[in-house]
């Protein structure tokens, strides 16, 4: 076996565990299928090219991941400044009505195709580049402001103050677009010491399958 091989087999095992997880990270920020394959290949020829150095950088596998991946979508909006999201002319949704688990993802995929959640997509377009990235990781993927600092390469403080004011930029974006106090305040909520979007916009879109 040549040296080579274990390092091919020990990547083709990161690939598998963590593609599906990329994929639904790109496509929830694109909302494109094609253009979120593409992204996805990209990401992981890029890991694969920096595979050695990774293991010496002491960061989590999908903290590594996402980071590559974040950096490929705001690369991809730089390209693309002039392009509304498409959204893939609405996510798509299941549709077994026979189903209960099946039922609820299509009434809440149905939901984040609505005007509103549109709105919200594009008015996350309209924030800095690492204001979309913080937004989307803690409120669209889950994740704890630790891991977000690991993914962004920030300390977790700085982050927790970012995500709050881009929350409240978004908030008044959605507020100038005629949504009233009411509206904006069912999709973000205060909760103590943390903020969150509402748990519909929370819930991971139906994947149309990659490649």
């Amino acid at each position: 076996m040549s040296g080579s091989e274990p390092q091919k087999e020990e990547f083709g095992e990161l690939y598998d565990a963590y593609v599906d997880q990329i994929y639904g990270y790109i496509y929830r920020r694109i909302g494109n299928t094609a253009d979120a394959e593409d992204i996805t290949s990209i990401v992981f020829f890029k890991a694969l090219n920096a595979f050695k150095r990774f293991r010496w950088q002491g960061l989590a596998p999908s903290a590594w991941l996402y980071r590559i991946a974040s950096n490929e979508v705001v690369t991809f909006f730089r390209r693309h400044r002039h392009r509304e999201q498409s959204l893939d002319d609405g996510y798509e949704l299941v549709t077994n009505a026979a189903d209960p688990q099946a039922e609820m993802e299509r009434q809440e995929n149905a939901q984040m195709a609505s005007p509103f959640f549109r709105q919200v997509s594009l008015s996350l377009q309209n924030l800095k580049p690492l204001d979309q990235t913080l937004l989307s990781l803690r409120f669209f993927e889950n994740k704890s402001y630790a891991q977000i600092a690991e993914i962004v390469g920030k300390r977790e403080g700085a982050v927790t103050m970012r995500t709050r004011r881009a929350l409240e930029k978004m908030r008044a974006q959605l507020k100038a677009q005629g949504y009233d106090d009411e509206s904006v305040q069912r999709c973000l909520e205060q909760d103590g010491e943390t903020q969150s979007i509402d748990r519909s916009l929370q819930k991971r879109v139906a994947l149309p399958p990659s490649g």
